[in-house]
């Protein structure tokens, strides 16, 4: 734990009693979820190189309450399962991803409101590209936001969203000019896509109804990475490899940018 940006960082061991007694062998944690400084989720799956994320045999759901000093059980699901992606958007509403089953193009949506204990399936329309990536290492683009869900491909060939807690689905329109949403795509909350495509920084607020061209830079290439904080704040990579990344930070909107190169010291 952390209360200071990195800067110094607490730790702790804490025991999980009867941990995978039935559900899953030789567990590991797949992902964690925090919502704020008390509340927090750990998935467990088995450690049987199926990636992070993966969890062919099982999965357990462990919470916290207190910030992590002690952890109780609220879930365990012992069939066979892939769970793409486990998160929180409060500490009551989460939603699991997954994929269970043969063939492959059934995806569901499992969705709680009482902070996991209790699942109730969400159906999902079937996509082929959809299915392909939650079989990925990758898994899904997923953003969750309150009664807001969205749900895409990897390659961004098929984007469907929910705004009212996956009860009914809609495709989501794609850049002007486009058939599908850019692999460098980022989401925030489920209604907030930012797409860089065709040398153009494109933004919808509205979960992909409409869009408008944010930025024409000139630096503005096909294959960056986009991470935006909000509306206003994110930051554009590209270069030749790790050791030395171009980067540009926006703190409006894209209008404006500030450009400098990263080196990683190890």
């Amino acid at each position: 734990m952390t209360h200071d940006s990195g800067v110094h960082w607490q730790q702790w061991t804490v025991k999980l009693p009867k941990l995978s007694d039935t559900a899953v062998s030789n567990p590991i944690v797949d992902q964690a979820a925090f919502v704020n400084v008390h509340d927090g989720w750990l998935a467990f799956g088995p450690d049987g190189g199926a990636g992070a994320g993966m969890s062919p045999e099982g999965m357990e759901l462990w919470r916290t309450t207190n910030g992590g000093r002690s952890w109780t059980r609220v879930n365990q699901i012992a069939e066979p399962m892939v769970a793409a992606l486990v998160t929180f958007t409060s500490p009551t509403s989460g939603w699991l991803v997954e994929n269970r089953g043969v063939p492959p193009l059934h995806i569901a949506l499992m969705h709680t409101m009482d902070g996991g204990r209790v699942w109730t399936r969400v159906s999902v329309p079937a996509a082929p590209e959809i299915a392909q990536a939650f079989r990925s290492t990758r898994g899904p683009l997923a953003s969750f936001s309150g009664s807001h869900a969205l749900i895409a491909a990897t390659n961004g060939s098929k984007v469907m969203q929910s705004d009212d807690h996956g009860l009914r689905w809609s495709w989501l329109r794609a850049v002007p000019g486009k058939s599908c949403l850019s692999d460098g795509v980022e989401v925030l909350r489920g209604q907030i896509i930012w797409d860089e495509e065709r040398a153009a920084l494109w933004r919808s607020v509205n979960g992909g109804r409409t869009w408008t061209v944010q930025s024409r830079a000139s630096f503005l290439t096909p294959n960056q990475s986009i991470d935006f904080l909000n509306r206003r704040v994110g930051w554009i990579w590209n270069g030749p490899g790790t050791q030395h990344a171009k980067l540009w930070m926006t703190v409006d909107g894209g209008k404006h940018w500030i450009n400098w190169t990263s080196e990683l010291i190890s």
